[in-house]
């Protein structure tokens, strides 16, 4: 059965290779009429595309749907739980200059020619973390302190001391020619939490001063002793102020200074007490705009005796309230004050006022202005200006001054300058004459008087190690009753110049004084004037280490024996040189 089915597929196999042979023969015979080996190429094969039938097409644009459609999206709230901290985000550090090193004490010491001793302390350390702030407020060519904006400070405390000690002895050259002073000051202040400082300060200076005026050769020599006066000043004082911004937006401040002032000379003395209080308060009542009021009241007591004599005691006692308002008006300021005193009954009013405007920015300011007040003459500041001031004065008293001024100020790249024009009225202005009879000593008369001043400074950073400056001003004196001014310079001149090494090892200064000369009257009762001032003064500074370096003071090059107070002439050349130490 199985040999049967194969024969049967086998014959099916044969017959269809018959048939496909078959077709194949027929198929070669009905293409014998082709070539065999060559191809004749009769026309270029030629492809052309048929024209086709432009479209038009005109698109239509389709209308806008003016129907408003409004979208409501729920959002369902889920709290994600993260898994891990978010990361600290640092700020850049920006590189800065470095600050230069404190210290918190300095020592200076050395020795001289003629004959001179030097010695200088000075230490202040922080107790706690405190530290304080102050802002002062700038007016034209003035600066006054109207009390500060709250700033927060850290509580804490500092003390500080200082102490000096000099004395030069000239007389090989100049008969009696020498002084000697010394002084200490204590200083201490605490801020507390409580969001106020304390300041506490005292201090004592003893200094002697010897009537060494010279009058002629015939002259008898003096015993120093009997031409010897000793000064003695003690001084005590205690602030308040706060220290940081209070719940109603007000800065105060309040302080008491005591001193006590005298005197011995051959047995005379004079002696005064002083008593001053301050108090101020302020406010801004908008970014800028501050409003305050200061009050002072002082009080002094002058008492001269002697041993043939008993002068009553002198009084004097004034009282001053200042109001001010300070206006700020993008580059125009107007600061609006006034000054109202009392004193021995008699009551006065002072303007107090500047407007300022920036012409050109910081380059170029202008200003005008009004102030004025009293200014008390005492046994303490008329013998801190002319230290030979007769034993005795006749009274203690008060000058008025009105003063009236303009000017410009500015700066330019590294250029800093100022020119201002004053006019000031001053009543019983203090001026100085020679005794008749002692001319050792000098008498205070005075006179009503008006000064017009013109003046002006410049200073400037040539390089960073190289700085200049320059100062003129001209007086012009009109008085009452006086024939001059005595004793009162019409021209004065200061330049200076200081030079740093790179590496700020090494500091040379120096300085040029000019003074025109002096008017006074001579023994004989007639006008004179003094020589001119021209004093030259160079010194330098240099570390040798870190912390100690050596200085060296040339003073007055030119050998000037100019008298700024008459038969009183200056310190000739002098030198002087030694350690300096910071710490």
């Amino acid at each position: 059965m199985i040999n049967t089915i194969n024969n049967i597929k086998a014959g099916r196999i044969c017959t269809a290779v018959l048939l496909l042979i078959c077709c194949s023969i027929n198929l070669l015979r009905a293409q014998d009429d082709l070539p065999t080996g060559e191809v004749e190429v009769v026309k270029d094969f030629d492809a052309r595309i048929a024209d086709t039938k432009r479209l038009g097409l005109s698109p239509k644009i389709p209308e806008a749907t003016t129907s408003e459609k409004s979208f409501l999206y729920t959002v369902s709230s889920k709290q994600l739980e993260v898994s891990y901290e978010p990361p600290v985000i640092k700020p850049l550090s920006m590189p800065t200059d470095k600050n230069p090193e404190s210290y918190r004490g300095f020592l200076k010491a050395g020795a001289g020619y003629p004959t001179s001793i030097y010695g200088e302390l000075g230490y202040q350390t922080a107790l706690g973390s405190g530290g304080s702030k102050s802002r002062g407020r700038g007016r034209g060519t003035k600066s006054r302190s109207r009390g500060s904006r709250g700033a927060s400070t850290p509580s804490g405390s500092e003390i500080g001391i200082h102490l000096l000690h000099h004395q030069i002895d000239n007389t090989s050259r100049i008969a009696d020619q020498k002084w000697r002073e010394s002084e200490g000051n204590l200083m201490w202040k605490t801020s507390t939490n409580a969001g106020f400082t304390l300041r506490a300060d005292a201090g004592y200076r003893i200094e002697d001063r010897y009537f060494y005026g010279v009058l002629d050769s015939s002259d008898v020599a003096l015993d120093p002793e009997d031409i010897r006066r000793r000064y003695n000043t003690l001084t005590a004082g205690l602030g308040i102020r706060n220290s940081h911004e209070n719940s109603l937006g007000i800065d105060y401040h309040a302080r008491i200074d005591y001193s006590n002032h005298g005197d011995d000379l051959r047995g005379a003395e004079n002696s005064e007490n002083s008593l001053e209080l301050r108090l101020g308060a302020s406010k801004y009542i908008a970014d800028k705009q501050k409003l305050g009021v200061e009050l002072l009241t002082d009080y002094d007591r002058y008492i001269q005796a002697c041993e043939v004599c008993e002068m009553p005691a002198q009084e004097l006692t004034n009282f001053l309230i200042k109001p001010y308002l300070d206006l700020y008006f993008g580059t125009v300021r107007a600061d609006l004050g006034a000054t109202l005193t009392s004193t021995g009954g008699s009551f006065d009013f002072f303007p107090d006022v500047e407007l300022s405007a920036q012409v050109a920015g910081s380059q170029v300011i202008a200003y005008v202005g009004a102030d004025g007040g009293l200014r008390k003459n005492t046994f303490l500041s008329l013998s801190s200006y002319n230290p030979w001031v007769a034993p005795g004065l006749d009274s203690i008293f008060n000058s008025t001054e009105r003063n009236y001024y303009g000017g410009v100020k500015g700066q330019i790249k590294s250029v800093s300058y100022e020119g201002k024009v004053s006019y000031t009225q001053v009543t019983d202005m203090p001026l100085y004459l020679n005794n008749v009879t002692e001319r050792r000593y000098f008498d205070v008369l005075t006179d009503e008087v008006n000064i017009l001043r013109v003046g002006g400074t410049v200073s400037a950073r040539i390089t960073d190690n190289f700085e200049a400056s320059l100062s003129l001003a001209q007086n012009i004196y009109s008085l009452e009753v006086q024939e001059e001014p005595w004793h009162l310079p019409s021209f004065e001149a200061n330049a200076g110049i200081r030079f740093m090494t790179p590496n700020d090892k090494l500091i040379v200064k120096g300085n040029l004084y000019l003074e025109d000369a002096i008017p006074f009257l001579d023994e004989n009762g007639e006008a004179a004037v003094t020589s001119t001032l021209f004093d030259i003064n160079v010194g330098a500074e240099y570390l040798v280490t870190k912390n100690v370096g050596l200085f060296l003071e040339l003073n007055n090059l030119a050998d000037s024996q100019r008298q700024r107070w008459a038969q009183y002439p200056q310190m000739g050349l002098n030198v002087l040189g030694g350690v300096t130490a910071r710490f």
